[in-house]
């Protein structure tokens, strides 16, 4: 995991990272596989996916293709179709949530008041107000 989180940005092989770290890569799939229970490829992807959601909580403005390849991640649709699976959520919804949360803040800070309450978020979709891995207790 520390490589991963040293190079998710880079185009990473795990047979290469196997070798340029010296661990047969049996022993890195065994290791994942028996402390994650998932592959090595899986796990990769997965903190490349939470470092998007990272990106774009920290920076809802910012272009989600750009976030999405800073990421070490593939085309956007590509990786929308990982990302709703993963967290039940499409890219552009999680994006919107973040910009909206932004906006709030902002607002609350300017104003020195609370703003979240119905007048705020009565015009938000169904589908921006999905339930998330992220909501979940």
């Amino acid at each position: 995991m520390r490589y991963f989180s040293k190079h998710y940005s880079e185009a990473i092989c795990i047979p290469v990272m196997a070798d340029h770290l010296f661990i047969p890569l049996e022993q890195i799939e065994f290791s994942f596989d028996r402390h994650r229970r998932t592959t090595a490829t899986q796990a990769l992807l997965e903190y490349r996916l939470n470092r998007l959601c990272d990106q774009m909580s920290e920076d809802p403005a910012g272009a989600i293709s750009k976030q999405v390849r800073s990421c070490g991640l593939g085309s956007p649709g590509h990786t929308n179709a990982a990302f709703e699976k993963y967290f039940g959520i499409g890219i552009i919804d999680y994006h919107k949530q973040c910009f909206l949360a932004a906006a709030v803040r902002c607002q609350e800070r300017s104003t020195g008041r609370d703003c979240v309450g119905d007048d705020w978020v009565s015009d938000l979709s169904a589908s921006m107000t999905k339930e998330t891995k992220f909501h979940r207790s």
